[in-house]
Order: C-alpha cells, then structure tokens, then sequence
C-alpha cells in the first residue's frame, strides 16, 4: 500500500491545503444559510388576509423565552421601524409604551389562551393593528413631525377613534376565525369571545390613555426658569458666643406663680 502524500505537484497546492478550504467553504456555507434563515425569521410579511406581521413569529418566540420581554420588545421595535424607515416619528417613550403592550399581550396568547407561537403571532398583530389602523405615523416617515404643535398632530389622526378602531377590530377578528377564503381560522368561538373582552378590557376601556400617549399626545417644549435661592447667613463659632443662663420649666412656673403673688397683693 503506498502511503498518502501530502506534497503537491510544483505550484499545485498540498492535501492538507485542499481540505482546509474545503472546510472553510462549509463553514460559510453554514453561516450564510444561518444568516439567510435569521433573515427570514425576521422579515415582516403579509398574510393572505391583509394583516402586516409586524411582529414575527420568531419575535414571539424569542419573547416568549425572555427573562424580561419587555426589553426584548423595545430592541425589536426599534429594529423593524429602523427598517421601514418611520423610526424618526417615535420617541423611546413610545417604543417603551408599545414594549409593554406587546408584553401584556404575550402572556394573554401564551398563558391564558396557551395559544401556540404561530396563532400568538396572529393575535399580537390583530392587537398591533389597532394602534396603526388609520395612523400616519406607520405609512412613513412624517418630515418636521416632533416639532408640530399639538393641533397640527391632531389633525393627522382625524379619522381615527374609537368606534373606527372597534369595526377595524371586529373585522379583522373575523377574518382570522373561519375557514372562507382569504380568511384564516386561526381562533374558535370561544377563543374569539376571550380576545374581544380583553381588548375591551386593556385597550377600549383606556383609549384616551393611548390616544394621547401615542396618537396625539402634547409635543415636548422645554422652557428655562430661573430662581434665586437665598442662603442663610453662616453661625458665628461658639467659642463668640455669650453665657446665657438657662431655667428650667419647673423654675420658670416658680418665677411665674411669685410674679401674680406680688400682683395680687397689690
């Protein structure tokens, strides 16, 4: 048997040279199917209902596995406004209040309603989509947004209130609870009287509160005040200090009680 040489022919590279870029031809093989498949986990898409999943199932599930979803939320927020590229019309403020929404939710799909990632991820976005029905802020980027004054945001939101986001609920909801194309039967009867309570209970019932956190709310204007403030005059050292005799209660009752004796003896 002839042994396997590792010596290449004169300007051929070697056995050993050959393997290890073959290996490193899999190895980025590997990482760019990982990075394509991350990719694809991420990307926000459009069912066959018309419902935008801003929030991706791979964002419920990795939520999900959060020891503080919250957190994991507001990244996430941010990296899908960043990408459609409206993040200039929010502030921290905003994302963190949306963080909190979407955690809220979370535990509603996952643990009340034990929902599995793929229909959690449709009920978060049905919840989502009550917040960007009828709201500029998430069709693109508004120029000169943070400096409007409170009318002029007001006036961007005119067809959105209560009653139009309720229909906008309603329809959506039965878009995703029976099997009629396009529609998606993702939530049964039951499931679908739980969800209209808790959007009644955690988002009708406070609407003012959202709609002047996020809709409308009073842009920021920062203003100076100035205020003098007085000090008091610094002690004298004690050692300047002048003896005073101190009495006691019982001496000055004493004093007292000889004072109205002579008075009335007057």
């Amino acid at each position: 048997m002839s042994k396997l040489t590792t010596k290449g022919k004169k300007g051929q590279p070697t056995e050993q040279e050959l393997e290890a870029a073959r290996l490193e031809e899999e190895r980025k093989r590997i990482e760019e199917e990982k990075r394509l498949e991350e990719a694809r986990r991420k990307e926000v898409r459009e069912l066959p209902t018309g419902l935008l999943l801003l929030l991706t199932e791979w964002a419920v599930e990795e939520g999900w596995k959060q020891p503080n979803p919250k957190n994991f939320f507001f990244d996430n927020i941010k990296s899908v406004f960043e990408s459609r590229g409206i993040l200039e019309n929010f502030e921290d403020v905003d994302i963190w209040v949306l963080a909190d929404f979407h955690t809220r939710n979370l535990v509603f799909a996952k643990k009340d309603l034990e929902l599995d990632d793929k229909r959690a991820t449709i009920l978060m976005n049905i919840f989502w989509r009550m917040i960007t029905f009828k709201n500029p802020l998430y069709e693109k980027k508004i120029e000169g947004y943070k400096d409007m004054d409170i009318k002029e945001r007001c006036d961007l939101f005119i067809g959105k209130t209560l009653d139009t986001d309720f229909e906008e609920l309603k329809r959506v909801i039965l878009m995703h609870s029976n099997d009629q194309p396009p529609a998606i039967k993702a939530f049964e009867i039951g499931e679908v009287k739980s969800i209209l309570d808790y959007c009644k209970a955690s988002y009708f019932n406070h609407y003012t509160l959202f709609k002047y956190t996020l809709f409308s709310k009073q842009p920021k204007e920062e203003k100076k005040i100035e205020k003098r403030i007085e000090f008091p005059e610094p002690c004298p050292p004690l050692s300047e200090g002048q003896y005073t005799e101190v009495r006691s209660a019982a001496q000055q009752e004493e004093e007292k009680a000889e004072v109205n004796k002579q008075m009335t003896s007057l």
